[in-house]
């Protein structure tokens, strides 16, 4: 239930969407952070506007390009594009047909659910209220206050406890192999017995990518990764394989050669080449042999077919539901063409049949 009334101990942010939400005010919460100025416009109860760093056009558009929505010529190409025609960067993208349009608004939902809470939990903020809404600009959000103000509250409640065990977003978890008690056999990941977006996280820790990247790829908020992962953990899911604080992962480090060292580096690489070549040419060439090859292909084409469910279910993750058939994975620049043969030998999630049933030969 959203909080109506109490106000007290809340950051200011929070304590003003209180007061508005419960006497159902209209105008524009002007707020001072450390970073600048933002402002929040609510009509009647839900937030329809926001004017800020971490909502601005440009910061959409590089969201797009994080999450692998666009590429970097794609990003690019959008920026020329609004420079040129003086448009907004994220209709550049969507003139462009570098994303779907839904898929775009769903991003900038994300990103104004993630601004607000942000804003709602800084302590140094301060605020001011104008009871009017400025007539010139377009209002077309809609996000309740009662939905941000239970959402803050759940945060609050459960980022202590997540945080002894994913104590950063730079933080680094592999997966474990879930057994089935009856049987004894490993289950598959698909079939474990835990909640959607969890299922989603399990899938995506592989040991290398951290709980920030993961956020990223899933298209889920930063906290519900965490939260996911910190669920895992105490289901025995899930294993620590590093931790790195916040923008502190290590760098690699520079080394500094002196002219000697460098052309001897550059005699061993010629040696080296030849002798490379050397080898290949007398004997590798020599070994390779049909079944050698025929490996090659079935490692590559189940590695595709990996890749194929992990598309699956970022695709899922932007759209809320199942893409009908591959050719949606190719609009959504979830595959390319040459995936065709093996997505013949994965399955739909819902429903009979396979992914692409086409007249090639898998």
């Amino acid at each position: 239930m959203a909080q109506t009334g109490d106000v007290k101990g809340l950051p200011r942010v929070w304590a003003a969407l209180v007061a508005i939400n419960t006497k159902n005010l209209t105008g524009v919460l002007e707020v001072q952070t450390e970073t600048g100025i933002a402002r929040i416009s609510v009509d009647n109860g839900k937030v329809v506007n926001l004017s800020s760093v971490d909502f601005s056009p440009e910061h959409v558009v590089h969201a797009l390009n994080t999450m692998r929505i666009l590429s970097d010529s794609d990003m690019v190409r959008a920026r020329k594009m609004a420079n040129k025609e003086g448009i907004s960067p994220v209709q550049a993208v969507t003139n462009l047909q570098l994303a779907q349009e839904n898929t775009v608004a769903r991003v900038q939902e994300f990103l104004l659910k993630e601004s607000l809470l942000k804003l709602m939990i800084d302590e140094t903020a301060s605020v001011s209220f104008t009871k009017e809404l400025p007539g010139a600009v377009a209002y077309t959000l809609r996000m309740p206050i009662p939905f941000l103000l239970k959402e803050a509250q759940k945060r609050q409640k459960e980022w202590a406890a997540i945080k002894t065990k994913v104590p950063f977003m730079q933080a680094v978890f592999q997966r474990k192999p879930a057994v089935d008690p009856v049987s004894g056999a490993n289950l598959a990941w698909e079939d474990l017995p835990i909640q959607g977006i969890e299922k989603i996280v399990y899938f995506f820790l592989d040991g290398k990518r951290t709980v920030a990247d993961i956020a990223n790829t899933a298209f889920i908020s930063q906290f519900d990764a965490a939260r996911s992962v910190y669920s895992l953990l105490n289901q025995d899911l899930a294993v620590k394989v590093s931790y790195y604080k916040d923008d502190d992962k290590p760098q690699k480090v520079k080394k500094h050669k002196g002219r000697l060292a460098l052309m001897f580096a550059y005699i061993v690489l010629l040696i080296t080449t030849g002798l490379v070549g050397f080898g290949i040419s007398r004997m590798w060439l020599d070994k390779i042999t049909p079944a050698t090859v025929n490996h090659a292909a079935r490692l590559i084409q189940a590695q595709t077919q990996e890749r194929l469910q992990t598309a699956l279910y970022v695709f899922k993750a932007r759209n809320g539901r199942w893409p009908e058939d591959f050719n949606e994975l190719l609009e959504a620049k979830l595959a390319l063409i040459v995936d065709k043969k093996a997505a013949m030998l994965v399955k739909k999630p819902q429903g009979p049949g396979y992914l692409y049933e086409g007249d090639e030969t898998p």
